[in-house]
Formats: C-alpha cells, sequence, structure tokens
C-alpha cells in the first residue's frame, strides 16, 4: 500500500529559495514531474523579487523543454503563468537520446551517450540497475513504483548524500513508520539517484543550457532515431555494482574492474577499467 510522505523541506545556497517536496513514488520517476506539476512548495523569504521572478521563469522554460506530460505552466509554486515555448508540444526527456525513455521507467537504455542530458538519465538508469540488485542481494524489492522515498534536490552530492540518509531514517526508521531495514536503505538509495537526478537538471537549466532538440526521438516528434543509433553490444556478461550511491553503476565482471581510490578531498572514488588493470 502506498501512503503519501510528509513534506520535508531541504536548504538551498544563498538568495535561493527552500523548496519543499514530497516523494511521489507512484510516477516511476517522481522528481521531476512532482516538481513540474507544482507538488512541490516554496518558500520565498530570503529571495528577492528580482531573483524570484528569474527562478520562476527559468523552471518554467524549463519544465517545458523538457516536455513534461500535460504541463501548462500551472505549477502551484506561484501563480506565475509564462507562454510556452514551441517545444512546449514535446515530451522530450520520455524520448530523448540513448538513455532518456521516461516512457518505460528508464528501464530501456544502451549505446554511446550523446550530451550531458543523455549522461544524466544513463546514471539515473544505472543507478536503478544497482537498487534492484542492492535490494535483491538484502533479500528485498526497491522500486519507484511500490516503495516509499523522499526527493531533496539539493546543489551538491555530500548535501543529497547527507539529507538522503537522515530524512528516509526520521521518516522510516523506529521513531516513524518502522520500516525493516531494508526498505529504508530501498528509500535512501531512491533518494539519492532521483534527488541527483532533479539537481544536475535545475542546476544546467540555471546555467543557461537549453534542451538540444536533435536528440528528441522520431517517436516524439524529433528526428532522432533510437533504434538506428543506440547500439546494444551483445556478449557474455557478469554484472556486479561499484562505487557509492548516488553515483553507484553496474559493471561487467567479465571484462572489467572497480578501482577504489582515496580523491583529494578524503572521500572515497571508483573508476571502472579493464580487467586487470587496477
Amino acid at each position: 500500500m502506498k501512503l503519501l510522505v510528509p513534506i520535508l523541506t531541504f536548504a538551498y545556497a544563498a538568495d535561493f529559495p527552500f523548496i519543499q517536496c514530497p516523494g511521489k513514488p507512484e510516477h516511476g520517476i517522481g522528481a521531476v514531474e512532482t516538481f513540474c506539476h507544482g507538488g512541490c512548495s516554496t518558500n520565498w523569504q530570503d529571495v528577492s523579487e528580482r531573483k524570484k521572478e528569474e527562478l520562476l521563469a527559468q523552471w518554467d522554460e524549463m519544465c517545458f523543454q523538457l516536455g513534461i506530460p500535460s504541463y501548462q505552466g500551472e505549477r502551484n509554486i506561484q501563480d506565475h503563468l509564462v507562454g510556452g515555448p514551441q517545444s512546449a508540444n514535446m515530451a522530450a526527456i520520455r524520448g530523448y537520446g540513448c538513455w532518456c525513455n521516461l516512457n518505460s521507467a528508464f528501464r530501456v537504455g544502451h549505446g554511446q551517450v550523446q550530451n550531458g542530458m543523455d549522461e544524466n538519465c544513463k546514471k539515473l538508469h544505472l543507478g536503478y540497475d544497482c537498487i534492484k540488485m542492492d535490494a535483491a542481494d538484502e533479500g528485498s524489492t526497491c522500486d519507484t513504483r511500490d516503495d516509499l522515498y523522499v526527493v531533496s534536490p539539493a546543489l551538491s552530492a555530500s548535501a543529497i548524500e547527507f539529507q538522503c540518509k537522515m530524512f528516509s531514517d526520521i521518516l522510516y526508521g523506529p521513531m516513524g513508520l518502522g520500516l525493516p531495514r531494508a526498505k529504508i536503505n530501498c528509500a535512501i538509495r531512491l533518494c539519492s539517484v532521483e534527488s541527483r537526478f532533479l539537481s544536475w537538471i535545475i542546476t544546467d537549466f540555471m546555467n543557461g543550457n537549453g534542451l538540444d532538440q536533435s536528440f528528441i526521438h522520431d517517436t516524439y516528434g524529433g528526428s532522432f532515431n533510437f533504434d538506428a543509433t543506440c547500439h546494444n553490444n551483445p556478449g557474455v556478461r557478469d554484472i556486479e555494482c561499484c562505487g557509492l550511491y548516488p553515483f553507484r553503476f553496474p559493471y561487467n565482471v567479465v571484462t572489467q574492474e572497480c578501482c577504489a581510490s582515496t580523491g583529494p578531498n578524503g572521500r572515497d572514488e571508483f573508476d571502472i577499467v579493464p580487467y586487470g588493470t587496477c
């Protein structure tokens, strides 16, 4: 049974609002659709009027360009409607590049990444793969459509990691719903990969990077042919996972290995290299 999780508040950098987002697991990829359809609220207390209008315009443009289904500028963040660009009728990330396949809940994706957005989708796709594998190793399951989680669109990986663990433990641990440890782990992992995905999109659009529409699939009104471009290499595969969330990813132990090292900030870093070269 699905439950609506409480709304939580997440902090951003200076002159950026507090954003409140509940988890929406029934959406398959809840973070983006929840944000664009007004499932999040905003505290503008420390944000100037000029900055607020600038952000609202950027977010409306972002949601239009991403082609969120039925989005018409109706976010409940603020009564603020912006005329949509010509791309408003294109469900872009429902079919974009080789890895952005929202209609399949990111369960279809392969081939060479085409640009930054496609790389972001690939990281989400591979993160979902490892979430399922790690849950199975714990004798459990974990899926966006069935399990509870929250989204914390922080602007740094370290903040995402901290917030996802803290709020998931509060909501689903002994003092909250009292879920089994495996389901708490599931909530933390789903929060991590979706929060990183959403924060990347927000940051990218805030930096003025629009959506390159040449990668929209021809099945969604674009010109990109997925089947002709995104090739799936056959071969013997034995898959394990490498790294830490939100950047955990699968690799083929037949031909590759996972190498761990300590980065300049003292954090563990992981790389996939050809087998025998660690």
